[in-house]
């Protein structure tokens, strides 16, 4: 018997679906104020790229994928089209995007 060298030995639980890091925002979960400013800008008319988003929320790109990718996990969803649907048909009450801050939020106590 031969082992192809693309096998893996990795532990399947660490990359099944359905397995949640704990902690980790789940499908359902409160949007954080910062997540809704992020949102908000999603659906900016004209349509923002994530460079404007990040630029416009005083973080980095990098930073701005994650919380995308918290936001997404938290709606359900899998893109931006369908996280600014998601947020239209559950009447999110989405904070009109204006300049904030990394940390605003968590300093305004």
């Amino acid at each position: 018997m031969t082992t192809s060298l693309t096998a893996r030995h990795e532990d399947p639980s660490a990359t099944a679906p359905g397995v949640i890091t704990p902690g980790a925002p789940r499908i359902g979960d409160p949007l954080t104020e910062r997540e809704r400013v992020v949102l908000g800008l999603l659906d900016e008319k004209g349509g923002l790229t994530l460079r404007e988003i990040a630029a416009e929320v005083y973080v980095s790109r990098n930073t701005l994928k994650s919380q995308l990718r918290s936001v997404y996990r938290k709606l359900g969803v899998a893109s931006r089209a369908e996280a600014v649907e998601r947020a239209r048909q559950s009447d999110l009450a989405l904070p009109s995007p204006r300049r904030v801050p990394a940390g605003a939020a968590a300093r305004r106590g």
